[in-house]
């Protein structure tokens, strides 16, 4: 009688079948190439690191669930399965190794994010939530391989289409229903406690009580994360006990060979242990105290004035309700930029304006070379119009031009930073009495330099090592 062939070669022979498998290297480079310009446009958007976590370590870890149904109801598709049981090797072993390659993808998926989290932290303190995030994402992936297991062998056919979009699409349902319950606790007064309750058949949503991610976005914490961590715990195990029982106990060279009744009580357990968490969850959340959420946004209050950052000696452009948070021009994080600070103030064109001062408020993170600018008497300074509301309401003046070199610091992302510039101007019109007044309340928006540009070199290296090795698998062997 042969020898058993040893776990650990077993393994590494589904290692090295991996970049055989059909579309295996394209597909990884295809991946790689979605977390390149997630990174490039998704991590530098509004918001965007927190943005970039919730789709890398939310949405796409439900591939993996299809990746591996598909290569556990291969082994039926293909008739491979028929030649294992020929060959000197345990059926839980195959399940077991398996499993593992899953995994192994998963961690691997991990890791090629990493490089923008290390860039965004090399620039920015990255949010908690973020972090959370990624232990979410870990918690995830190792749901996918063990969910998308089961599927594929409880599937057992001759296609792998139908247990592949089965398991990425439970997986990827779950996203939604976390995202869904995360503005339904917005207002947890408000919540329907019934519908939170059946959310919580969503492994996200588990993962997201016992880490907290839920807390750092809306300030509500689930009163007991430990009972979360321990369902998802329990239907992930539950998981892959149902596919190792079918598959060791229940099933043999050409499928099932369990009589039906064993087969629905398999099916029952499963769909019992995902629904567990709907009976046993705790849905009840409560108010994170000391809870304050950074603000993201711009806003600008005007009084008798507007204002518009341009570069040196650009032409004045259109005052308008589009300009008011002087976002046209970003300013570089941890770099003096030197702009011209267009302020438009109330006073009839063509009329000189005497004794104009122009004083700057700037808010604690950002530095200007100067905080007062006496610009003497200006004549024939240019027009400026700005365009009517939505109530018809709109004004002309005259505009003018303070050279100013602005450095922004201690950003809260990579792009997208508001700072506070507060803009006073004083100015006495020809031929009037008493002097006038402007106060204007800007937004100047900060950017790191070439932000773009680096998170495309971070993700860089997995692109090219995928698509350098499915080129060369092609040139050497052919095929995809």
């Amino acid at each position: 009688m042969a020898e058993p062939v040893p776990f650990r070669r077993l393994l590494l022979e589904e290692v090295r079948a991996l970049p055989r498998v059909r579309f295996a290297l394209p597909g990884a480079a295809a991946l790689a190439a979605v977390l390149l310009a997630m990174g490039a446009l998704v991590a530098t958007s509004l918001d965007g690191v927190w943005s970039f976590a919730l789709v890398a370590y939310g949405i796409l870890p439900s591939a993996l669930a299809g990746v591996a149904a598909a290569q556990m109801a291969s082994l039926r598709a293909t008739r491979f399965g028929q030649a294992l049981y020929t060959t000197p090797v345990r059926s839980g072993q195959v399940l077991a190794a398996r499993l593992l390659v899953a995994l192994g993808l998963g961690a691997l998926y991990l890791l090629a994010t990493l490089p923008f989290l290390a860039l965004a932290a090399a620039h920015v303190e990255v949010d908690a939530r973020v972090l959370r995030a990624l232990l979410q994402g870990l918690g995830v992936l190792v749901f996918s391989a063990a969910f998308g297991t089961m599927v594929g062998v409880l599937l057992a056919g001759r296609s792998v289409a139908g247990p592949a979009l089965l398991a990425g699409g439970f997986v990827l349902l779950s996203f939604f229903a976390m995202t869904f319950a995360m503005g339904m606790l917005h207002m947890p007064a408000d919540a329907d406690p019934l519908l939170l309750r059946a959310l919580h058949a969503s492994p996200h949503l588990l993962l997201s009580d016992a880490l907290g991610v839920v807390a750092g976005h809306t300030g509500v914490a689930a009163r007991r994360p430990g009972l979360a961590l321990g369902l998802f715990a329990v239907e992930t195990l539950a998981c892959v006990a149902v596919a190792a029982w079918a598959y060791t106990r229940a099933q043999g060279p050409e499928g099932w060979e369990a009589p039906r009744g064993r087969r629905t009580a398999l099916a029952a357990l499963a769909v019992a242990a995902l629904l567990l968490p709907v009976a046993a969850a705790d849905a009840a959340y409560e108010r994170v105290p000391g809870f304050s959420k950074q603000a993201r946004g711009w806003s600008s209050e005007a009084r008798n004035g507007s204002v518009l950052l341009v570069p040196p000696g650009a032409g004045v452009p259109e005052f308008g309700e589009r300009h008011s948070g002087t976002l046209e021009h970003p300013l570089l994080l941890g770099r003096a930029n030197a702009r011209d600070l267009l302020v438009l103030v109330h006073a009839p064109h063509g009329r000189a304006l005497l004794g104009v001062e122009v004083t700057l408020d700037p808010g604690a993170s950002l530095e200007v070379d100067a905080r007062r600018f006496d610009l003497g008497d200006v004549r024939d300074a240019p027009a400026g119009r700005t365009e009517p509301d939505a109530w018809g309401r709109g004004w002309s003046g005259v505009v003018l031009r303070v050279p100013v070199t602005l450095t922004p610091r201690d950003p809260l992302d990579l792009t997208a930073n508001a700072y506070a510039l507060r803009v006073n101007a004083t100015y006495l019109v020809d031929g009037e009495a008493e002097p006038r007044a402007a106060q204007v309340l800007a937004a100047l928006r900060g950017d790191v330099a070439w932000v773009r540009a680096q998170m495309a070199l971070a993700g860089a290296p997995a692109v090219l090592l995928a698509a350098g090795a499915a080129l060369a698998r092609r040139v050497r062997v052919g095929g995809v």
